[in-house]
């Protein structure tokens, strides 16, 4: 019992963590990442930026959205195995 208790209190911090990485990388990276990306398109198109600039910030933009993708992943995962385990009791 207190083996399933011990994987219960790791998914459920592993859930949390995740969670709030997402709303993270959601609430607040990925609109600046979208914001950044606007504003060197338009310094681009005016010659203020270089195109190396430009794709540095599309990368980054795709880089959080992946994050993102990946940490809604691990929550989905750990809710799953809470629910494993907390049928176990």
């Amino acid at each position: 019992m207190d083996r399933i208790k011990a994987g219960l209190e790791k998914v459920l911090a592993d859930w949390q963590r995740a969670g709030k990485k997402a709303k993270a990388y959601e609430d607040k990276l990925i609109p600046r990442a979208k914001k950044t990306l606007d504003a060197t398109l338009i310094a681009y198109k005016n010659g203020l930026a270089g195109f190396s600039t430009l794709f540095q910030a599309e990368v980054q933009l795709l880089q959080f959205e992946r994050t993102l993708r990946k940490s809604m992943i691990q929550t989905k995962i750990a809710k799953a195995l809470i629910t494993k385990l907390s049928g176990n009791l």
